[in-house]
């Protein structure tokens, strides 16, 4: 592989669902699926869902979960659908939030 080379979410023509991840050249065609490169710090899986509106992979065919970013019971993901998180800094803060916020929680009710 080149420097060209990179990982591409492989669906099928006209369908929003990852089959499969994989290297490959820039300009690759693979006949019957549309390819769409993954950046830097994107997180992809096969089942994924793609949202053209955004260029990003998520978990739900609603599009309200990044592919990547877990759920704690105990954090305040509030408004997750209209927030976006890039990278692992952001994720970092928002992690560093809902801790700060379940150890208020955990000593208000001591």
């Amino acid at each position: 592989m080149s420097d060209t080379a990179g990982n591409y979410a492989m669906m099928i023509s006209g369908s929003n669902v990852v089959q499969n991840v994989a290297k490959a050249e820039s300009g690759t065609t693979i006949p019957g699926f549309t390819l769409i490169a993954i950046g830097d710090g994107i997180s992809c899986n096969p089942g994924s869902y793609y949202n053209v509106s955004d260029s990003k992979f998520y978990q739900d065919s609603a599009f309200t979960t990044l592919t990547g970013v877990g759920t704690d019971d105990s954090a305040d993901l509030t408004d997750t659908a209209s927030t976006t998180y890039t990278g692992v800094s952001d994720l970092a803060a928002v992690m560093q939030d809902s801790s700060a916020a379940s150890e208020a929680d955990s000593a208000a009710t001591s």
